[in-house]
């Protein structure tokens, strides 16, 4: 599996970038310790995805062999949406982004 967890991910970003943009209306208050709150027992499904992350790579790669899967993704990383960075990059960006996993 390429994208283990990753909507279930999306959603909880998206959860958390709704109360920032709520927080931010009410600038220069901010006040985040209640998100962090909600946001730390969800940390858990990260798990998931780092321990999958080798995996992914992996299969991302063999899928690279299929001609039509490279053509397709090749497409969508050079649209100017995805700002020059490859899938890979994409996958790993969860993992930089945690310290200590």
């Amino acid at each position: 599996l390429i994208f283990r967890n990753c909507e279930t991910l999306y959603y909880i970003h998206q959860i958390f970038l709704q109360g920032l943009q709520v927080r931010m209306e009410k600038w220069p208050v901010l006040v985040l310790g209640d998100l962090f709150d909600m946001l730390l027992p969800l940390l858990v499904v990260y798990q998931d995805f780092v321990r999958n992350h080798a995996t992914s790579l992996e299969v991302l790669t063999q899928c690279k062999h299929n001609h039509n899967f490279y053509t397709l993704l090749e497409k969508h990383e050079n649209k100017p949406a995805a700002y020059g960075y490859s899938l890979e990059m994409y996958l790993t960006f969860p993992i930089q982004r945690i310290p200590g996993t």
